[in-house]
């Protein structure tokens, strides 16, 4: 779903001058990453909330919206976690808040990361309990609706900033 929401992002920058409401958080978030490295904070600003001045620079250049779409998509292919901190990294980059998550979904994906990676890593270092198909399936059926609500939420991101 992150990748959709960068894919329209970035078809609308290049080919229409648009900034979409992921996009201006996308650069709004990759302006504020240098600032916590003391090496890149010396040539780095704070960036302007202004979406009227943050759409006019990137229809006049798209280039930066699209590195900042680059670095992104690396994120995503590196992020094999399905945790709290591994959705949040994903998504909230893209616009997502806390309120954009069903009430519960973060403890519940914690939990299923957690039973996730002890029967993935934890084989042959300690007796592992492999959960049943009715277990994984009564878990999933908790999920589900969470990323309802997630993918509810992307018409949104990608209205215009």
């Amino acid at each position: 779903m992150a990748e959709q929401v960068l894919a329209v992002t970035e078809d609308r920058a290049v080919n229409r001058g648009l900034l979409t409401h992921a996009g201006h958080h996308l650069l709004v978030s990759s302006s504020i990453i240098p600032l916590a490295n003391k090496a890149q904070a010396v040539n780095a600003r704070f960036p302007a909330y202004d979406s009227h001045a943050a759409q006019q620079a990137v229809a006049a250049d798209p280039s930066l919206l699209v590195a900042a779409i680059k670095r992104h998509r690396k994120v995503i292919k590196e992020n094999g976690g399905v945790k709290a901190g591994n959705v949040r990294m994903l998504l909230c980059p893209l616009g997502y808040r806390d309120a954009c998550f069903a009430i519960g979904l973060l403890d519940i994906l914690d939990e299923f990361g957690r039973e996730r990676g002890n029967v993935a890593h934890g084989a042959g270092a300690a007796v592992v309990n492999i959960p049943t198909g009715s277990t994984e399936l009564a878990r999933i059926a908790k999920i589900i609706p969470g990323l309802a609500r997630i993918d509810q939420y992307v018409p949104r991101l990608l209205l215009p900033a």
